[in-house]
């Protein structure tokens, strides 16, 4: 078996505990399948002290690691900073992109720090749009809520203003859609 050469595709991975004021390191990433290549931005995160907040502009590849059996083999995605502090990231994965662990070693004020065998999460997509875990998709949705509050976050008050009158639009709507409703009810008479 083999990885296929599908084209581009993004990869956003949190490596880290995820215990309050822990280190984490955020990933987006963009992989080349054709190239093997990788592109992106890391961003390594520290709320104690001391406390951390790089971004740094990434670069590197991935190779396929083949092990007897093939079935055992794993992918090994090597990063390097091309812009920011020094940064080395090692990620391994499993032959369908699910990530397994990371190392990564960084550099500040003169000394390295190392990170190894830390735990790796793919990151759900918060782009275009409201993304919700099927786990999650229960009860009504506001379904404007994610997209204004990324807009409100952004501060572009154009995107807002659109938002908002989509939202009115439908608004104005409910009271159609209720009476068309009721009158759908009683058309098809009591259901039992």
């Amino acid at each position: 078996m083999t990885v296929s050469s599908v084209g581009l595709f993004p990869l956003a991975l949190t490596i880290g505990t995820g215990a309050d004021g822990a280190q984490t390191l955020a990933l987006t990433l963009a992989v080349a399948t054709p190239t093997s290549t990788v592109t992106g931005m890391a961003h390594l995160t520290q709320a104690i002290s001391p406390p951390l907040n790089e971004t740094v502009a990434v670069a590197g590849s991935y190779t396929q690691l083949t092990i007897i059996p093939v079935s055992a083999s794993h992918l090994l995605m090597t990063l390097h900073s091309v812009a920011g502090m020094p940064l080395t990231v090692r990620i391994l994965f499993a032959l369908d992109w699910t990530p397994i662990s990371a190392s990564y070693q960084y550099e500040i004020d003169g000394v390295w720090h190392s990170v190894d065998n830390a735990p790796v999460h793919l990151t759900l997509p918060l782009e275009p749009g409201p993304v919700i875990p099927p786990a999650l998709r229960t009860g009504p949705v506001v379904l404007y809520g994610g997209a204004m509050q990324q807009a409100q976050s952004s501060g572009d008050l154009a995107a807002m203003k659109v938002l908002a009158s989509e939202a009115e639009t439908q608004l104005a709507k409910k009271n159609d859609l209720s009476t068309a409703l009721q009158a759908a009810k009683a058309a098809l008479g009591p259901q039992g």
